[in-house]
């Protein structure tokens, strides 16, 4: 007896394939029905699954009976694009790597939201490749190199983008081993700054405008003899808070804050403008004093053990510290003003709150808010008032039985019209201790690793991704109707199988696989375009709907060897700016 052949999926009735469009799930239900044209009529033109998914998808659900069956189509793409469903199936990765050598992750920095935001390290170079990341293009701006020819070895230790719009970099200085000492000391007199063996901190600033070469700062540190720097963060030139390890005695740790000296020398070639500057030296816990010696180290306070991380908040008033797998930073200390006459405080404050989610009363690490709102309302007829809501990014963890979330809170004040600025801070949003749970990010895993902080958020708020050693976890939000809560006029944007018994709104993400540890992540000016640097390249993810999943391979334009300052964008250059493709492939 023949045995029949088996059904294929189209050669059932068409209204069975829009009973299985309309009971699958949302992502699966866009897959599906861009499998064929078959399918994909099915699916567009039955008013019932289209209506079925949109009213499971987040949007508000007003005047949807009204509208024909294409808008309604036209709806549902839209807003499934806007959530990034099936982003982790359709979105695009370019992975941007050097035509020689490899980055190094650690020293390289990434920032978002400006002109230029990456600035690569080769490993074993000396010198800061700068780009700009937008759009599906990577152009170099520039190369910052030493200006000078130096007898010695530089380490690019960490490179760090600073808010004035200079670029530091933080280097360790070598002599060649086979020069005599007295040589090596005059040669260093003539030609530039560095004296001796050390680190030191060189800060490119633009001050002549643009196309001119950038103003070079040559910071020393006076103090820190065998010591090794693990973290840094810099205000300005005028205070940079970097944490020292000894270079013997591991367990030998101090957190230093080095503000100027009021003397500079300032040496001028015709090339750019050189300033040295030295550092006074004060530790985190003692009184101030200049030039500590090595009796000050023999004990590490336990708050400053094993600091991997630090950043700088609130226009420096703030001293974050980030430890080993912390995605949120662990500690902070208010810091004094640098024309202070009074010591700083020793005694970092644990970064907790506490605040209740599904009946436990939790601890939570709390972020610095992403999103803000402001309104301006009159409660009484004599004088106006300003209503405040921020909304961060939070982690609180179980011990028994033990496990972890990730939310995203809600605090809020209140204050006279006349005494805001009307501006928003979102540095200053964190000072708040009462905060209550809007939404869960489903998915979050305790990290376990040495890495800390890898975390970033879109311009507008509405992306969130962390990444997880390898994984990284992107959840699409609304944050204008999350931070209201229940009380927004908005709130049935979330569908109810999107929110929990106490109204937490339920978010589950997008998981990418870039096959690479992530070591920094920050989304560009756009909301769908994420970078993150990896131990196998730059990468570059377009989560935008009319992707197609390709996976391409390019070589990073390195330059020239040109003079310090010389930008890549001229005209003449144009043709060496675009990336070369390597390799390409489809998922």
């Amino acid at each position: 007896m023949q045995r029949p052949e088996p059904l294929q999926l189209l050669d059932l009735p068409f209204e069975l394939l829009q009973l299985i469009l309309l009971h699958c799930s949302t992502p699966s239900f866009l897959q599906f029905s861009l499998t064929c044209s078959t399918v994909y009529a099915a699916a567009s033109s039955c008013r019932e699954v289209i209506l079925n998914h949109l009213y499971k998808t987040p949007g508000l659900k007003t005047s949807l009976d009204t509208l024909p069956t294409e808008e309604l189509h036209r709806i549902l793409k839209a807003r499934t694009a806007e959530h990034l469903y099936g982003a982790n199936f359709h979105s695009d990765l370019t992975n941007y790597i050097f035509k020689t050598g490899i980055i190094d992750t650690r020293a390289s920095a990434l920032r978002e939201g400006k002109d230029p935001n990456a600035a690569l390290v080769e490993k074993g170079g000396d010198r800061v490749l700068v780009y700009h990341v937008q759009s599906g293009e990577v152009a170099l701006r520039e190369i910052l190199e030493a200006p000078y020819d130096y007898p010695g070895r530089v380490e690019i230790i960490k490179v760090v983008f600073c808010k004035d719009e200079s670029i530091a970099v933080l280097q360790r200085y070598e002599p060649f081993e086979e020069l005599d000492p007295s040589e090596c000391v005059d040669a260093l007199s003539a030609k530039g700054p560095h004296k001796a063996a050390g680190v030191y901190l060189v800060i490119y600033r633009r001050d002549f405008g643009p196309g001119k070469p950038p103003r070079v700062t040559f910071g020393e540190f006076e103090g820190v003899q065998g010591f090794y720097p693990t973290a840094i963060a810099i205000r300005d030139i005028n205070m940079v808070v970097i944490a020292w390890q000894h270079e013997r005695f591991a367990e030998r740790r101090r957190v230093f804050v080095h503000t100027l000296f009021p003397e500079e020398t300032v040496h001028e070639n015709g090339i750019s403008c050189h300033i040295d500057v030295t550092y006074y030296t004060t530790i985190l816990g003692n009184e101030i004093c200049k030039c500590p010696g090595a009796d000050q180290f023999d004990l590490t306070p336990p708050n400053f053990a094993s600091v991997v991380r630090l950043d700088l908040n609130d226009d420096a008033s703030q001293l974050l510290f980030y430890h080993p797998a912390s995605t949120i930073y662990n500690k902070f200390l208010k810091l004094e003003p640098l024309n202070s006459t009074e010591g700083q405080p020793n005694r970092p404050a644990n970064n907790t709150c506490r605040a209740n989610f599904s009946g436990h009363s939790l601890l939570f690490s709390i972020a610095i808010p992403f999103y803000c709102t402001h309104e301006t309302y009159r409660p009484h007829a004599n004088h106006e008032m300003c209503h405040w809501k921020y909304l961060a990014l939070g982690i609180a963890s179980n011990p028994s039985p033990p496990w972890t979330i990730a939310c995203l809170l809600r605090s809020q004040a209140h204050c006279r019209a006349s005494h805001c600025r009307h501006i928003p801070n979102l540095d200053r949003g964190r000072r708040f201790d009462q905060w209550t749970v809007m939404a869960r990010l489903w998915g979050y895993q305790k990290r376990n690793d040495s890495l800390s902080g890898v975390v970033a958020t879109s311009a507008q708020g509405k992306r969130l991704a962390i990444a997880n050693w390898n994984v990284i976890y992107v959840w699409a939000l609304n944050p204008a109707v999350i931070i209201e809560g229940e009380q927004g006029e908005q709130w049935e944007y979330y569908p109810e199988q999107m929110k929990s018994r106490d109204d937490v709104v339920e978010l589950k993400p997008v998981i990418l696989k870039p096959d690479a540890v992530c070591f920094s992540l920050k989304f560009s000016t756009c909301e769908d375009e994420l970078i993150a640097l990896t131990d196998k390249g730059l990468m570059r993810w377009d989560l935008g709907p009319a992707r197609r999943g390709f996976r391409v391979k390019k070589f990073l334009d390195m330059g020239e060897k040109r003079r310090l300052g010389e930008s890549s964008q001229g005209a003449d250059l144009a043709d060496v700016n675009k990336c070369q493709d390597v390799e390409m492939s489809g998922v």
